[in-house]
């Protein structure tokens, strides 16, 4: 019982002691409170009312439930506010103003007993307001956006004024919107229209005074010409009259070869047929010939059906042409030729009269005999440029082509001879037939030093030298193309980059060039050789372009491969050594189709690609491969040795593939061609040029 009663005693002590330290620290609690960072407190007295004290940061004690304190944020806060104001000129305008504010801390006791806690909110929307419409309505529309430094600097100063009357400190005052309305945004776009109008007049009334001037000046020039002319005439006889002449034929003979033709698209087809029709009657406009001998000649062929008879309009163009520039050339005084049109054109006259003494001998009756005469005359051709006659003469008797020999020594040729034979200065000069034109118009990069060689290293051969031709023969539009980044898979000796960076040259300033070889060796004889020649290129040691293609994936302008295309059994392939550079695997395909996949991951959109292939790798397939990535392709060089026939192939990115498959009326025998002729390269056009 004792026991009991001392633990409930014990008990009651502790709840009595519980409950004092609970009435103790509630009392302590409210008795304290905390000033943060950036703030100031004021002290509500319920009997002195608001003491005129400032407490700082810290923990401060106050009497409870007597004294409550007002807690303030003395730091700078933002605060923006739209207004809606009119100008001087009754123009309204909408401003947005951002201000930074805090509160004048001296004066917190004044803020809170006049204003309360809110004072921000309460004072500056509406001295903002004020402050704006009194400052706008100083300046017109235009001098808002003229002047604005200025008006900034009005506002500025005047809220600062006002705000400092609310005890308000300002520390930056912004105008960040400023907006007119639809009206006047309007008008001021009529002004300027009507302000570019009115000088648009200006220029139309300088132009015609200029014109008008330009033509008084044109009639006194040709009046005065054709007076000094007539005084010529009377004085000296007609020998200007005959220069005139010989410089209207040479401007007709230009047109003809250069003017770019496309081939007649298939019946059905109206453009091509009223194009056909315009070369027609152009030709037939021209003088020199009638139409009743081109005609007579187009009988002629037709009737005997030599080739094809479904491309009459073609052939009708051909041997209106021909006949046309046999005209010319028996026309042509060559002995009083005083111009580089002479040397520049002569080989086209050649090509062309051989065609016309083919034709008109009835030896042309088949495709062969076609292109036998026309590869045998590609060697001719190139000694006549040289003047060297009786080496052709040689050549002709110990080929025993009569018929060549026969035109050599005809009448056909004695105009020609004339100008060689008195040693004209123009026989010096360059030589440019067209598109498919001869590299003798740049220096010969067939020439280009190898300084350095391995005998693990493949050397320039008959397949280099084609490919460097096909480069120089394109050279005018890889100079258009303006590439920024060649590159060649296979480099061997370094002839094909280097020919490359030489061709370019100092147009092609700012290109990059790549060159990959699997050979080590191969790539310190290309560093040698370009060095040698002033070139550079980041040379790299891979298969094909493996590790570069993310780096240039889609950047590639040129590229040029010399792959190996030699069948040979597919162990060869890849096989250290020089072995590697012509072993090529069954069809010679192995690495052919091994390159054509990264070749379209590393072309750009402009990209172009030349690649060397033989007859058995079967082009025709390679081209057909491409077409399916939407590549576009034509046969730039097409060369016969006594071992292999080579093609230079040049691949383009084609966006409208599918737009040409119609327009093949100038494949087959045509296409052949075309291709050895350069008098008749530009019958195709630059897209369809020996399309595979």
């Amino acid at each position: 019982m004792g026991s009991s009663q001392a633990a409930v005693s014990f008990l009651t002590n502790l709840a009595r002691s519980a409950f004092e330290l609970g009435v103790a620290a509630t009392a302590l609690s409210s008795s304290l409170y905390i000033v943060d960072g950036g703030q100031r407190a004021i002290l509500f007295d319920r009997f002195r009312g608001i003491l005129d004290d400032t407490v700082g940061e810290g923990t401060h004690f106050l009497i409870p439930w007597v004294q409550k304190p007002y807690i303030f944020d003395i730091r700078t806060r933002p605060h923006t506010f739209s207004s809606i104001s009119g100008t001087k000129d009754l123009q309204m305008v909408n401003l947005t103003l951002c201000v930074l504010s805090r509160p004048e801390i001296g004066k917190l006791t004044v803020i809170v007993k006049n204003l309360g806690l809110e004072y921000d909110e309460k004072v500056l929307p509406s001295i903002g307001n004020e402050v704006l419409k009194a400052v706008v309505a100083q300046f017109n529309a235009d001098q808002l956006l003229t002047d604005r430094s200025q008006v900034s600097a009005l506002v500025h100063d005047s809220l600062i004024r006002r705000a400092k009357d609310f005890n308000i400190v300002l520390d930056d005052v912004a105008i960040t919107h400023l907006s007119y309305g639809s009206e006047f945004s309007r008008a001021v776009e009529q002004k300027q229209v009507a302000q570019q109008e009115a000088e648009r007049s200006k220029f139309v009334v300088m132009k015609a005074e200029q014109e008008r001037r330009a033509a008084i000046i044109r009639a006194e020039g040709e009046s005065g010409a054709a007076k000094l002319i007539s005084d010529a005439t009377a004085s000296t006889g007609m020998g200007l009259i005959e220069l005139r002449r010989i410089e209207a034929s040479r401007e007709i003979a230009s047109t003809i070869f250069t003017h770019s033709l496309k081939p007649v698209e298939k019946k059905g087809s109206s453009k091509g047929g009223e194009r056909g029709q315009r070369v027609g009657e152009r030709l037939h406009q021209t003088p020199g010939c009638s139409s009743t001998e081109i005609n007579s000649i187009r009988h002629e062929f037709v009737v005997k059906d030599v080739l094809h008879p479904q491309s009459e309009r073609i052939y009708e163009f051909l041997f209106s042409l021909t006949t046309q520039l046999e005209c010319l050339v028996f026309t042509y005084d060559w002995a009083m030729c005083e111009h580089e049109f002479c040397a520049r054109q002569l080989p086209v006259f050649l090509s062309t009269l051989a065609v016309v003494g083919w034709v008109k001998s009835g030896k042309l009756t088949h495709k062969r005999n076609w292109m036998q005469k026309l590869l045998f005359w590609k060697e001719l051709s190139t000694l006549w440029k040289a003047g060297t006659l009786k080496a052709a003469r040689q050549i002709a008797r110990r080929s025993r082509k009569k018929l060549i020999l026969q035109i050599l020594s005809s009448n056909w040729a004695v105009p020609v001879r004339a100008g060689f034979n008195k040693g004209h200065p123009c026989i010096n000069a360059k030589v440019n037939t067209g598109k498919m034109a001869s590299y003798k118009e740049l220096p010969r990069t067939a020439q280009i030093r190898l300084v350095s060689s391995h005998q693990e290293v493949y050397e320039p051969c008959d397949d280099s030298f084609a490919l460097v031709d096909a480069l120089l023969a394109d050279r005018s539009n890889l100079l258009e193309h303006h590439p920024s980044l060649c590159i060649e898979i296979g480099c061997g000796s370094g002839y094909v980059i280097t020919s490359l960076a030489l061709i370019l040259g100092q147009e092609g300033y700012g290109v990059n060039y790549f060159a990959t070889d699997i050979n080590p060796h191969a790539v310190e004889v290309t560093r040698k050789t370009m060095e040698a020649h002033g070139v550079g290129a980041e040379l790299v040691v891979t298969d094909i372009a493996a590790g570069l293609e993310e780096r240039l994936a889609g950047s590639v302008d040129v590229m040029v491969v010399n792959p190996p295309y030699v069948p040979t059994p597919e162990d060869e392939v890849g096989v250290e050594g020089i072995t590697s550079s012509w072993a090529g695997g069954e069809n010679g395909r192995s690495v052919i189709d091994k390159i054509l996949p990264v070749a379209d991951r590393l072309l750009s959109e402009k990209g172009w690609l030349y690649m060397v292939t033989l007859t058995a790798n079967n082009p025709s397939d390679i081209c057909q491969q491409m077409r399916k990535k939407g590549y576009g392709s034509k046969i730039v060089v097409q060369r016969s040795t006594e071992e292999e026939s080579l093609h230079i192939i040049k691949f383009w990115r084609d966006f409208d593939i599918g737009k040409d498959e119609p327009n093949q009326s100038a494949s087959g025998f045509i296409g052949s061609l075309l291709t050895h002729i350069p008098l008749f390269s530009f019958w195709r056009g630059t897209n369809s040029d020996n399309k595979c």
